[in-house]
């Protein structure tokens, strides 16, 4: 629901009922309602029935989880598998939060702890190749390195190919940067509603407007990278994961 055009005041009782048989219709097939607090008041003072609901917290607690268990059964088969191998406790730990988030349907919080989780295992790869040369060497050196500059450590090391690199390099570019500095436009570019509805307040109609690029609306980007998360959680865990098994599995 977009602000629509609220600078006429509906006048009459009839127009007033039309118009929340309208949007009770659209409360019913939508998830997310997105509005003003301008046209809210607005809307409140032409007599439409717009409030808060009070829940108790264990009401609350007893819906999400409810809603988490849902999604987690059709969750916990598409988990990217860290292998056992991987004998690091901090990386092991990290990975449990991230699978939590994976598997209950928190995508945009998974793919975070993804990318972390990669970049984390590329200090530590750096930090053993280091060890077998100087059984001295300090961590905190190699915790002040960035992605991009610890793949460039390891490729002087030779642990890394060239095409390894350039792998690394693409997905830093086209992928973890977006993310990781929540450049929320750059991520959901490209992403079309096949119909996004819109109540205009004016004259108490639905109009539907088909196609739309969501990057044109900024009051839907939110929900526009919820989408995009769900599309590319797989792709995006399972190429981190995957990089982490090659780097410190054994």
């Amino acid at each position: 629901m977009t602000d629509g055009y609220y600078n006429v005041i509906m006048t009459t009782q009839d127009e007033v009922k039309s118009g929340k048989a309208a949007l009770d219709e659209l409360v019913k097939q939508s998830d997310i309602l997105v509005a003003t607090p301008e046209t809210i008041e607005k809307m409140q003072k032409m007599g439409y029935p717009i409030g808060t609901k009070q829940i108790t917290y264990g009401e609350y607690l007893d819906n999400l989880f409810a809603k988490r268990r849902a999604m987690a059964g059709a969750n916990i088969t598409k988990l990217p598998m860290l292998e056992e191998s991987v004998s690091n406790a901090t990386v092991t730990a990290l990975y449990e939060e991230m699978k939590e988030c994976f598997i209950l349907g928190i995508p945009g919080a998974a793919i975070i702890l993804a990318l972390i989780l990669l970049e984390l295992s590329l200090k530590y790869k750096i930090y053993r190749e280091r060890l077998k040369q100087d059984p001295n060497c300090r961590w905190d050196d190699i915790e002040a390195l960035d992605f991009r500059a610890s793949v460039v450590n390891l490729r002087k090391r030779q642990v890394l190919s060239r095409a390894d690199k350039i792998q690394l390099d693409k997905f830093n570019d086209s992928v973890r940067n977006m993310y990781i500095h929540y450049k929320i436009k750059e991520i959901i570019d490209g992403t079309i509603a096949a119909e996004l509805p819109e109540f205009n307040v004016a004259t108490g109609k639905v109009v539907v407007h088909k196609d739309v690029d969501a990057t044109k609306y900024p009051s839907i980007w939110f929900s526009a990278k919820r989408a995009v998360d769900r599309a590319r959680i797989i792709e995006i865990t399972s190429f981190s994961v995957d990089w982490v098994n090659k780097l410190l599995g054994d």
